[in-house]
Parts: C-alpha cells; structure tokens; sequence
C-alpha cells in the first residue's frame, strides 16, 4: 500500500500540515519523536528563517487534502 500525504484536522494546531508530515514519515516509530516536539522545531525553523518555511507551510495547508478525504 502506497503512503499519501495528508493534514491531519482532528489533530491540528494550525492546520493539520505537521500532524499529517509527522504520519507520513512515521516520526514516532522510527526516530521517537514525539507530536510536540516536531511542531516546536517547526516554529523554531520557521522563526528563524521567515519566508521559506511560512510559505511552505501555506502552500501545503492549501493543497494537500484532508485525511479523511484520503482514506
């Protein structure tokens, strides 16, 4: 079965973005990383470099679906 990538909105902070990246690539199972902890890196990055990160997490919220549009 083929991984899709997704937003999460039952499990959303802003958008849902992170928690569907954080699905995707199985952040828990392979490195330990809690849901938390990848959004306070988010921010951090985001803060620190402004427009890519920002920009990228807007064009995500708007294009990818929602989770339960995929499943």
């Amino acid at each position: 079965m083929k991984k899709k990538l997704y937003k999460d909105s039952n499990r959303k902070a802003i958008a849902g973005v992170i928690a569907g990246l954080y699905d995707y690539f199985n952040l828990y199972e392979n490195y330990g990383w809690k849901l938390e902890n990848v959004r306070w890196a988010v921010v951090i990055l985001a803060i620190l470099t402004n427009i890519p990160f920002l920009t990228a997490y807007i064009i995500l919220a708007i294009l990818l679906p929602d989770k339960s549009e995929v499943n």
